[in-house]
């Protein structure tokens, strides 16, 4: 894939799939500048790699051999990297959010910094499936690469979708649940009293109007026909209204989504677009 780069002082970045020392090297000697993070077990690697010594966050390591640099930096885990672009000892700031909130800066390699503003394709892709991936541990192997054409087939689809429909972009999270619902239909195992499986669009608070549901879009506002009411056995929090400070409490459902509503005015509210 590089042959046309050639000796033409280009930086490429890949993944630790490919990475090695004889590779990185090979390319600096046709005119080629790689960064790349590598696994810790490649031949040719530094004692340094396998040793995992105790570092805090922002503390980083380095060794060099020609002109190529290992670099072994802490983060929330310890980043194996190899460069022959960046010297080791160039180092900027990156900020970083601890489980208090708070915000620090912590020191970063800059061949880090730029690896990770030329990560590509195969990292965002390891990324977006990891975050909801449907894979299960298994002493089958066929099974595994099983799992993982399914997360390649929802990740690529989601990517899709949020192309050709640009202003009615989902979340993945949303995407998954919409698409497991598709495909599930109406068939359930066993009777659960409850609804089904919810999503919540935390990261969406903007306006009273975009208040979660919990009940997917498909679902809430499809066939309003069947949407019929029932009544509850005893008061429960309306879906829609109901905050930490306003406590509203109602003993009517919608018979379809299984969520409490007051009957004037949120029934009506709760089954239109917001």
């Amino acid at each position: 894939m590089c042959q046309s780069l050639k000796n033409k002082n280009i930086h490429v970045t890949f993944d630790n799939f490919f990475t090695s020392y004889v590779l990185v090297d090979k390319l600096f000697a046709e005119g080629i500048y790689a960064t790349a993070t590598v696994r810790s077990n490649r031949i040719d690697l530094p004692l340094l790699a396998r040793q995992r010594p105790d570092m805090t966050r922002g503390e980083y390591k380095w060794r060099t051999k020609n002109h190529t640099s290992y670099i072994q930096w802490k983060d929330t885990k310890h980043v194996h990297l190899l460069s022959t672009a960046f010297s080791p000892t160039t180092v900027t700031e990156t900020s970083r959010r601890l489980r208090t909130g708070e915000t620090i800066q912590v020191p970063r390699p800059s061949a880090v910094k730029q690896y990770t503003r030329r990560m590509g394709g195969v990292d965002r892709f390891d990324q977006q499936r990891g975050s909801y991936s449907v894979s299960r541990r298994s002493r089958r192997w066929w099974i595994r690469i099983f799992y993982f054409l399914v997360d390649t087939a929802i990740v690529n689809a989601h990517i899709l979708h949020s192309a050709v429909h640009p202003d009615n972009c989902s979340t993945q999270l949303q995407f998954r649940v919409i698409l497991f619902r598709a495909l599930i239909g109406s068939f359930k195992s066993r009777r659960r009293s409850t609804a089904a499986v919810n999503f919540v669009r935390r990261r969406r608070r903007h306006k009273a109007d975009m208040k979660p549901t919990g009940v997917p879009d498909n679902i809430r506002m499809e066939s309003i026909g069947v949407h019929m009411p029932a009544e509850l056995p005893n008061y429960r929090r309306c879906r829609l209204c109901s905050t930490r400070t306003n406590n509203k409490r109602s003993r009517i459902q919608c018979a379809t989504c299984l969520v409490p509503l007051c009957i004037v005015p949120c029934f009506s509210k709760f089954h239109k677009k917001a």
